[in-house]
């Protein structure tokens, strides 16, 4: 693969940011990464490689994010439904 000049550790360090990216991006950018991970007719193998860790090692943070704004969000939903009705 042509890399342009960079060295393997440069490369391998620009396809974990680029995954790492995709992690903090969230659950939509995940979602592409997986997607990208399995087509190697489009991407070159090492960046495939490194993608695949989405499959298994996704950051699952925002999972804990969402729970607590749902619970804020219904929270604030009660507290409306009860100015209405006064």
């Amino acid at each position: 693969m042509n890399t342009g000049g960079l060295c393997d550790d440069d490369m391998l360090a620009i396809m974990c940011g680029c995954r790492a990216t995709l992690e903090s991006a969230g659950p939509a950018f995940i979602k592409w990464g997986q997607w990208a991970a399995t087509r190697h007719d489009l991407f070159p193998p090492d960046f495939c490689t490194a993608l695949e860790q989405l499959h298994t090692q996704a950051c699952t943070d925002f999972i804990i994010h969402m729970s607590e704004a749902l619970v804020i969000g219904k929270s604030k939903m009660v507290c409306v439904r009860r100015v209405r009705a006064q």
